[in-house]
């Protein structure tokens, strides 16, 4: 019995890992069809020649001010908006948050989750859960591990 158990598993898990890797197979085989269609605009570009480039490179360089521009506008709201939430000023008082950029990552109705970075090495992380307003906060930076753990009032 325990042999046709083992004979029909062994089948299963066979039947199951062919089909596994013949989905794998036509997932790279898309993956290089559009790496081959992507290489092939750039020679296009490329070939078109350099007529007008100065003024194309001008246009770049004003759009790609005002992209950063935007993000810069979108980062301050965001550190404003974090700084309404109701844990940030304890996160203040325990952890020096001045030059940091900060990023909710997880923003649900029973935890929020935000990051702190310095630049872009990520300096700490601090976890929010709603219903008992417990907070953690995680030094990551400098492998401190964990600053604070407490109920917030």
């Amino acid at each position: 019995m325990k042999q046709i158990i083992m004979g029909a598993l062994f089948f299963v898990v066979m039947t199951l890992a062919a089909c596994q890797s013949g989905n794998d197979n036509g997932n790279n085989d898309a993956a290089d069809n559009q790496t081959a269609d992507n290489n092939a605009q750039t020679e296009e570009n490329t070939d078109m020649g350099n007529e007008g480039n100065s003024s194309d490179q001008a246009e770049g360089t004003e759009e790609d001010t005002n992209e950063d521009n935007a993000g810069n506008a979108e980062e301050t709201g965001e550190q404003s908006e974090v700084a309404q939430m109701e844990e940030y000023s304890t996160i203040e008082s325990e952890v020096d948050v001045d030059g940091l950029t900060s990023e909710v990552v997880e923003d649900n109705p029973n935890k929020r989750v935000i990051l702190f970075k310095d630049g872009d090495r990520e300096a700490y992380k601090s976890i929010f859960i709603k219903n008992e307003k417990r907070l953690k906060i995680i030094g990551i930076e400098d492998d401190e591990g964990q600053v604070y753990n407490e109920i917030i009032e």
